[in-house]
């Protein structure tokens, strides 16, 4: 009995995190708002997927005239293929991504994320976009509504100032010095997996270099991958 609660004191203690350090600054990370891939460099996204980094694309969405809409998504290929209906196939790709940094209060932070009063706001915002036609505001309020009912929040501790696990989109949102970001993870159909990786991304994050760091260069889109 003494050994297993030693095993389980020292599992919890050695539970991967994602504290903010003292020197981190979160108006330096929101000032990357439209400059996403400048947040970490290609080499830390590389090892964080342990692939090589020549075999990382990049695929940058900046269309919303909103930069807090704006997300930058990292992807390799996974040297599997996915079969596709028709006897097609096309090559399997993992990822993980940076997306909607915005400054906000704590309060805020947890409104829209730890709650669905986020997903009305949204909604509420879509009515007001001004970029977006009619079918196309229905159809979001419509998948937002649905959304909502399958949504699924864990608060995770240790990983920021607050932080919240969504599923089913595998996303991690984060709190730290009065800014919110999301990192958004595929490398798999295991959850622990994707959240374990998500919750790494988050660490460089927080721990990147202040100054004279080696960001990523200026994306170009990548081509999608197209049917065998």
């Amino acid at each position: 009995m003494k050994k297993l609660l030693c095993l389980l004191l020292l599992t919890a203690c050695t539970k991967p995190g994602a504290e903010v350090p003292s020197d981190f600054k979160g108006g330096e990370l929101a000032a990357k708002v439209t400059a996403l891939h400048k947040i970490v460099s290609l080499e830390d996204v590389a090892r964080l997927a342990g692939v090589d980094a020549g075999k990382i694309g990049i695929h940058y969405e900046n269309y919303s005239p909103a930069p807090r809409q704006h997300s930058v998504q990292y992807h390799w290929p996974t040297g599997n293929t996915v079969s596709l209906p028709g006897g097609h196939s096309i090559d399997e790709y993992h990822s993980v991504g940076i997306a909607f940094v915005e400054a906000m209060t704590a309060g805020e932070f947890k409104s829209r994320y730890g709650t669905n009063a986020g997903l009305q706001k949204r909604v509420d915002e879509l009515g007001k976009d001004s970029t977006l036609n009619a079918d196309a505001i229905t159809a979001e309020a419509k998948y937002l509504a649905g959304y909502a009912q399958s949504r699924k929040l864990e608060s995770l501790s240790g990983v920021g100032e607050a932080a919240w696990w969504e599923t089913p989109v595998q996303a991690l949102h984060v709190f730290a010095d009065g800014v919110a970001f999301t990192v958004t993870v595929n490398v798999g159909e295991n959850e622990n997996a994707n959240r374990t990786k998500a919750v790494e991304m988050v660490r460089i994050i927080l721990t990147r270099p202040r100054t004279g760091s080696s960001a990523t260069p200026t994306p170009t889109p990548a081509p999608a991958p197209t049917p065998d």
